[in-house]
């Protein structure tokens, strides 16, 4: 956690952060100093922890990592984004190409130096991006694109901490450790969790070109949907 810290504040030493927040109904919030570092380190090392965490089963996270890429990318090239796209796209193929080896049954596993790495990188890539897009929108769109490991990550943070247990303790009540109790098939596991991650890809992309009040009700409608999901896979069972 500590060096994940260090190499956000490189990040922000380098010139990329958070400097505003939405606010629908007037201005966008103009954050302090202070506050931009501190919303900034929490962006990069969330995410990062994020596509760590989902690390449990053969490909998911080398395939969730390129679904939400090519996500990136496609809003990047939607918005005359070059640099976006082209990092975007460059860490697609990095995963897709490691993926032929570590679906299942995986024949290299990149542990966690390969999971952080990702995720960081997917980390400073959506920052990067949310400082050229509308204000309004650039924050939301890769949160939803991001949404499976985001929502996996928050769940198991109100869950160690329900249980009276350590935030970094693992255990075994992540999404895909809950599909795979009842589907017994890491493939098919995996495949759901694709899919899953497609359709917050495609939403994500839906939303580049609404503004006002149609995004924030198109987003409302995506956390009712979420949570639903999220409690019919007894994910809100603590």
């Amino acid at each position: 956690l500590l060096f994940q810290i260090l190499a956000a504040l490189i990040v922000i030493i380098s010139g990329f952060q958070i400097t505003k927040l939405t606010n629908p109904f007037a201005e966008p919030l103009e954050l302090g100093l202070l506050l931009s570092t501190l919303f900034t380190v929490f962006w990069i090392v969330g995410i990062t922890n994020a596509i760590n965490l989902i690390d449990g089963l053969d490909g998911l996270a080398s395939g969730v990592v390129s679904i939400i890429s090519l996500t990136l990318f496609f809003v990047a090239v939607h918005q005359g984004d070059v640099i976006i796209a082209i990092l975007a796209l460059a860490l697609a193929g990095s995963g897709l190409g490691f993926l032929r080896y570590n679906f299942y049954p995986a024949r290299i596993f990149m542990g966690d130096t390969g999971s952080n790495f990702l995720g960081f990188m997917l980390a400073v890539i959506t920052l990067t991006a949310s400082q050229k897009g509308p204000v309004a929108i650039s924050l939301i769109i890769p949160i939803i694109a991001l949404g499976f490991p985001v929502l996996d990550t928050f769940l198991a943070i109100i869950r160690r901490a329900t249980n009276g247990t350590r935030v970094f303790e693992a255990d075994k009540s992540h999404f895909h450790h809950k599909l795979l109790a009842s589907e017994k098939s890491q493939r098919r596991v995996v495949l759901t969790l694709y899919f899953l991650t497609l359709c917050f890809g495609l939403i994500a992309m839906s939303l580049t070109d609404l503004k006002g009040i149609y995004a924030i009700s198109a987003v409302v409608l995506t956390g009712i949907f979420s949570f639903r999901m999220v409690k019919n896979l007894g994910m809100l069972e603590f």
